[in-house]
Formats: C-alpha cells, structure tokens, sequence
C-alpha cells in the first residue's frame, strides 16, 4: 500500500501543529500500543490534559518495527489518565485499524486554593467604667 507523500506531510503539519497548542495544558506519553489485526510498536503521544484521574484527547505517533509496509502510524483518540500512566483507544489513520495503547506519563494534581484568611477581630467595645483588655472588656 502506497501513502502519498502529500497525505504524509498534511499530517505531520497537523500533529506539528498540535504539539504547540496542547503543550501549554496536556502532557506526553510514552509507551507501546497495538493495532487490532496488526502489528505492535512504540508510541509517543500528546494528551489534552496532565490531570489524573481524568479522561484525554490523544493525538500520536508510532513506529511499528517488524511491520514490512507502512512503519509508521499517527493517530486520534480518548485515553485515560491515572497516576502515573495513560491507557488509550485510539484510531491509526496511516494504518486503517483500531489501536489501544499503554504508557508512562507525567501528570499533576491541581494546586490546592490558598486557605482563606480569618477575619479580623474587632476590639471591644467598652463603656466607662470598664477598660478593653487581652480577655474583653474588665473593670478598674
């Protein structure tokens, strides 16, 4: 099966194009994948978030070694995101086939909000004879 250089290129702009923008939010995995009906390789892919415990866009590349025709595979999909790991599906659009994949990924948690601050306390208010102290208001 013969891929057309042009096809190629429009992708690897794409995929290009894709690191930018979600560099900024996501994070990458690294691992392997298999396609259904195919071959296994490795992978690198592009999450749309670095957050754990939380579902991802996926946007990859792989490289399947003992594969004789079309080595190469880029891929769109949803994974999944726990500590330290991503499990994804995804769709080969080089290779025509289904493919799930695992991998190492770094992920963040959230930074927790500050704790809010405790209003200040007001000195009380003491009518004569009695004086403000540490403990409220005592007589003279």
């Amino acid at each position: 099966m013969k891929i057309h250089h042009t096809k190629i290129r429009v992708w690897a702009l794409l995929l290009t194009c894709a690191s930018f923008t979600s560099a900024q939010a996501g994070t990458g995995m690294l691992g392997v994948v298999h396609n259904f009906g195919g071959s296994t390789g490795f992978t690198f892919k592009l999450l749309s978030t670095d957050s754990p415990n939380r579902g991802a866009a996926v946007l990859g590349l792989s490289y399947f070694p003992k594969k004789s025709e079309q080595r190469w595979g880029l891929d769109l999909g949803v994974g999944y995101n726990f500590s330290k790991a991503t499990l994804t599906l995804s769709y080969d659009l080089l290779n025509t086939q289904a493919q799930i994949g695992l991998g190492a990924s770094t992920t963040h948690d959230p930074t927790p909000p500050a704790p809010a601050l405790a209003p200040p306390v007001a000195p009380p208010v003491c009518v004569p004879p009695l004086v403000p102290s540490e403990f409220g208001c005592v007589g003279e």
